[in-house]
């Protein structure tokens, strides 16, 4: 049984890589799941953070990154990430947002986020916002240059 990866987007620093991958044999329930991977210049691959299932209640028809400001780089290049996990507007501001759309007529906002541990503390991937509009299927996304606007 095959699973097919039906839609990827990465954010323009290239940093963050998303995929929705479907699977349906037609015997059992048809599976679906975004998955958000983090580049890793050591190894020069990707690693999987987060595993979103069942991420929307019909089939995703697209994905995208909202763009980074360049006020949120570092000197370096790399992002300035802020990503407390605090409802804060300020971590909104900073962390990698993702978009995605279904034909449930569904967006939802996927956001970065930290969770700490007695250990260590780990980043995930987790619904930051949804909404719809007119009850119609929503059948691709983008966000303008600067990402202060999507559609």
């Amino acid at each position: 049984l095959f699973t097919s990866v039906e839609h990827a987007g990465s954010s323009t620093d290239g940093q963050w890589l998303a995929t929705v991958e479907w699977r349906d044999n037609g015997a059992t329930a048809a599976e679906q799941r975004i998955k958000f991977w983090q580049y890793s210049p050591q190894n020069f691959s990707f690693k999987l953070i987060s595993c979103v299932e069942q991420p929307h209640s019909s089939r995703i028809t697209s994905l995208s990154f909202q763009p980074q400001p360049q006020s949120n780089r570092s000197p370096s290049g790399q992002d300035a990430m802020d990503v407390s996990g605090e409802n804060s507007e300020d971590s909104r501001l900073t962390a990698p947002l993702c978009l995605s759309t279904s034909v449930d007529g569904k967006f939802k906002l996927w956001s970065l986020a930290s969770v700490r541990t007695t250990q260590a503390v780990h980043y995930v991937w987790r619904c930051w916002s949804s909404g719809e509009f007119r009850r119609q299927p929503a059948s691709c996304s983008a966000f303008s240059s600067d990402g202060s606007l999507m559609a």
